[in-house]
């Protein structure tokens, strides 16, 4: 029997790779790259920065890059996976997400 717990395997394996980076603040390009692997999409957004995406069923994430290659913020983030059997799993995956959100408040709370 199928179980739709794979299917977003891929997004969590993509969004552990992006906990690991913890605070992104200060962090370039190629750095962010060398952990969680090369972006699927990258726009120009004029004034030098470049919006790059990831994505893997189940996870989605959006991140603004300074004219340097600097991280700036993350401009949109989705997660949103079917658990994985193992209960442990299940509650590393809910403190991640708890990370992730003090990560995405202590960023915001830097640019205003």
């Amino acid at each position: 029997m199928f179980e739709a717990q794979y299917v977003t395997e891929p997004g969590r394996r993509l969004h552990r790779s992006f906990l690991q980076l913890g605070d992104m603040t200060g962090k370039t390009l190629r750095e962010i790259i060398s952990v969680v692997g090369a972006p699927q999409a990258a726009s120009s957004i004029g004034a030098g920065k470049t919006l790059l995406q990831w994505q893997a069923t189940g996870f989605y994430i959006a991140i603004l890059f300074t004219g340097d290659g600097r991280f700036e913020k993350i401009t949109s983030e989705s997660v949103n996976c079917y658990p994985p059997a193992d209960g442990a799993q299940v509650a590393g995956a809910v403190i991640g997400i708890v990370v992730v959100i003090g990560i995405v408040l202590a960023v915001i709370a830097s640019h205003c």
